[in-house]
């Protein structure tokens, strides 16, 4: 463990700092982390007193508490265009579903986004880039049945030559060479029941939990296979501290899933999963859950996952 002892002070890095949180140990203090705050938040803010153009990290010196992290994956969400990043690894469909928009006029647009989805929402939202509180209606996926599923399935070959960018070893080398402890390495991935989701939509993948499992399964080897076989080389490659699953599965009052759903469909490729990243060192992975997701977490324990976020009460 790097650190720094002045006197009788015992100073930690931040990854050192990050894994005795993560660890239930003994920090010197707990590190913060700010997500990007909403655009319509921050222009509030800005006429509220925030100073105009500031961001609120600066305002808030998360520079001396805040976690400096450095994700190595990206790939696409609901709603928006998507240009694969040139430095790192290409986990979204390739090639992405076209970006169009269908029709609109003075209060909504329809179009379709990078993962093949069909949305209707407020120009006000979109019009001028994401407000970041986007009411939306869902109209149809790219993923209805065992066909849909079949072809979709060749935009998802996990060892696919554009996976791997051409300044990928760059960030590889880059990494290596700034690696002292004061930043960590991030895996953010999409965990698999929003997988599911954004194939098939939050209706449809309910009603075939019960109605086609076999189908479901399906989804569920493909997400695994797909995971392991593209990160092979990222995580044998970089060192990563953390992985977070983003599943925002969880309302204010209460999961998506229950226990029992979880338990049968998405425990197994947990637990796969996870065993994958630990055998090859990452210490700690977190579920992006949403809402209050209490029910879940016994299962979640079970399967390996450290930890949630946010934490909502």
């Amino acid at each position: 463990m790097l650190s720094t002892v002045i006197g009788e002070l015992y100073a930690l890095n931040l990854r050192s700092r990050f894994l005795e949180v993560a660890r239930f140990g003994n920090p010197d203090k707990v590190p913060l982390s700010l997500w990007g705050i909403r655009p319509a938040t921050l222009k509030r803010w800005w006429r509220e007193g925030l100073p105009p153009g500031m961001d609120a990290a600066t305002y808030f010196r998360f520079d001396i508490y805040g976690m400096k992290t450095f994700n190595i994956a990206s790939w696409p969400s609901e709603g928006f265009p998507w240009e694969p990043s040139d430095r790192l690894v290409n986990l979204g469909p390739i090639p992405p579903f076209e970006y169009r928009l269908l029709r609109e006029d003075e209060r909504y647009r329809v179009w379709v986004d990078s993962l093949g989805i069909t949305q209707l929402g407020f120009q006000d939202d979109w019009k001028d880039g994401w407000s970041g509180f986007a009411t939306r209606t869902f109209i149809d996926f790219p993923v209805k049945n065992r066909y849909d599923f079949e072809r979709i399935k060749s935009r998802y070959d996990p060892h696919h030559p554009d996976r791997y960018p051409p300044r990928w070893k760059e960030t590889v080398k880059t990494l290596k060479e700034m690696d002292d402890g004061s930043f960590l390495i991030h895996l953010s991935l999409r965990g698999a029941f929003w997988w599911i989701r954004d194939m098939m939509g939050l209706e449809a993948t309910l009603i075939n939990f019960f109605k086609d499992k076999r189908l479901i399964e399906d989804i569920l080897d493909l997400y695994l296979d797909f995971h392991i076989e593209a990160l092979r080389r990222a995580v044998e490659e970089v060192q990563v501290d953390y992985v977070t699953l983003n599943e925002d599965m969880a309302y204010k009052r209460g999961p998506m899933i229950s226990p029992r759903m979880f338990r049968e469909y998405l425990s197994p490729v947990y637990r796969e999963l996870i065993n994958f990243l630990r055998n090859h060192g990452v210490k700690v992975v977190i579920v992006d859950s949403d809402g209050c997701v209490e029910p879940l977490i016994p299962e979640l324990l079970s399967v390996g996952v450290d930890g949630i976020s946010p934490c909502e009460v």
